[in-house]
């Protein structure tokens, strides 16, 4: 329904993530936006937005950059599509895209979609180790992405099907340690109790993920 409302699909839409890139004194922005055009530059010497032409390479079903506009050392935009649809949609839908932008070329290519019909919420790029974490919804899964190789590392699922863990911005520690929030599971519970929502940290090294309990 709101695909098909012309005002809606066009008119209704949110700033979900921005990233000033200092080269060239703008400001880049992930927008949701349900008829698919979510990617747009702010140049502020001129004070204008710019359509930086992601309709090119979306498909119907990308409706938004959420948390994950990461800024490269070379100038290099990554970033994510997450979803807008129900689950009745997910046979139809490819999954979410990592997606490359160069800042210098504006050259603009999806570079691999991690899981299929599997959307991405949130990015963090790891400069030194050249890798980018990433977390998907639905349903919550949390994955490595390795820039240099195209391998995908699946870290396994970490939220419940009750509640959202909802890692809107995993970050980096100084030992390069991913953190971000994991959910307990309570199915046979009338709620999630409790401190449902909890800390994990993920060893980029080994691999290894520690969940906490607090």
């Amino acid at each position: 329904q709101m695909t098909a409302h012309r005002g809606r699909s066009r008119n209704w839409i949110s700033f979900d993530s921005l990233t000033y890139n200092p080269a060239d004194d703008s400001v880049y922005c992930g927008i949701t936006d349900f008829s698919n055009d979510i990617f747009y530059r702010y140049t502020r010497a001129e004070g204008r937005f710019e359509c930086l032409n992601f309709l090119d390479v979306a498909d119907p079903y990308d409706a938004k950059f959420h948390r994950s506009l990461e800024l490269d050392t070379d100038g290099v935009l990554w970033a994510a599509t997450a979803l807008l649809h129900d689950v009745n949609r997910f046979g139809r839908a490819p999954g979410g895209s990592i997606v490359r932008y160069d800042t210098k070329t504006g050259k603009l290519e999806k570079v691999c979609i991690p899981f299929p019909h599997i959307y991405i919420q949130s990015l963090v790029l790891d400069r030194d180790r050249r890798l980018l974490h990433g977390v998907t919804f639905t349903p919550e899964r949390l994955f490595t992405y390795k820039i240099e190789t195209g391998e995908v590392i699946d870290h396994g699922p970490i939220g419940s099907a009750i509640e959202m863990a909802q890692p809107e911005r995993p970050t980096l520690d100084s030992r390069g340690r991913l953190w971000c929030t994991w959910g307990a599971t309570r199915a046979f519970m009338d709620s999630t109790g409790t401190h449902p929502i909890r800390l994990l940290s993920l060893d980029p090294d080994t691999n290894m993920i520690t969940y906490y309990d607090h």
